[in-house]
């Protein structure tokens, strides 16, 4: 049987890192984006069963 292949988009690389973990120990196939550059080709390539995401901000503000 396949894995489930989930897509998580966060710029929160700490948190990132503790979901992607979390659903690997659950037989889950992760790809993990810290960014909004390439998005929907990873989307169109990959093929996601199911995509978590959050706002990631473009740019820094000061």
């Amino acid at each position: 049987m396949d894995k489930i292949k989930v897509l998580l988009a966060d710029d929160d690389i700490a948190l990132g890192n503790i979901i992607t973990l979390a659903l690997e120990e659950e037989g889950y196939e992760v790809h993990y984006q810290t960014s909004a550059a390439g998005l929907a080709a990873i989307v169109k390539e990959w093929q996601p069963d199911i995509i978590i995401g959050r706002r990631i901000r473009t740019q820094q503000r000061h």
